[in-house]
């Protein structure tokens, strides 16, 4: 039997006149491309890294926005590693046996718990629970459709469609 080489998935390209990330407007001195993770439209610095998107069969690696290529390159959410990180990192409080860390499910960074302690929706990383988020996070995606648990995901609404937004 012939081996076949495995086809990568191909996400649908967002088009935009500016960058997803920056804002800055695509032209003559500013090239729109695509990362090729989530199909959003970035300029050159804000989408210059390349890693293997292995969930969509790219074992090579490819241009991606940075957000993805922290959740792509570190694997599952770009999680830190717990023995890298000795304190909060918004407080910088230092962990202890009594104050734990806990991971933001957004970002993957490490936090306190009154660092942490709210929850969002994360339809944009296939997470259909509320799950914990830092303060940071939790100000950024809480306006995102789909994301703030006092919304919820209506019956018209794609959850695909929050990562339009984020």
């Amino acid at each position: 039997a012939r081996h076949m080489a495995r086809r990568p998935k191909q996400v649908d390209w967002q088009e935009s006149e500016s960058c997803k990330n920056c804002q800055a407007e695509f032209g003559v001195w500013t090239r729109q491309h695509h990362c090729r993770a989530c199909g959003e439209c970035f300029c050159d610095d804000c989408s210059s890294q390349r890693c293997a998107i292995s969930s969509l069969g790219h074992d090579n690696p490819q241009r991606v926005c940075d957000r993805c290529a922290k959740v792509h390159s570190k694997g599952e959410r770009g999680w830190a590693r717990d023995e890298s990180v000795k304190g909060c990192r918004a407080c910088k409080a230092t962990f202890t046996l009594t104050l734990r860390r806990h991971h933001c499910r957004a970002c993957g960074e490490i936090f306190c718990d009154d660092c942490s302690y709210q929850k969002l929706f994360l339809p944009h990383l296939g997470i259909s629970t509320q799950e914990r988020v830092c303060h940071r996070c939790h100000g950024k995606y809480r306006k995102v459709p789909g994301c703030d648990p006092s919304w919820g995901i209506s019956s018209h609404e794609e959850e695909s469609e929050c990562c339009k937004l984020c």
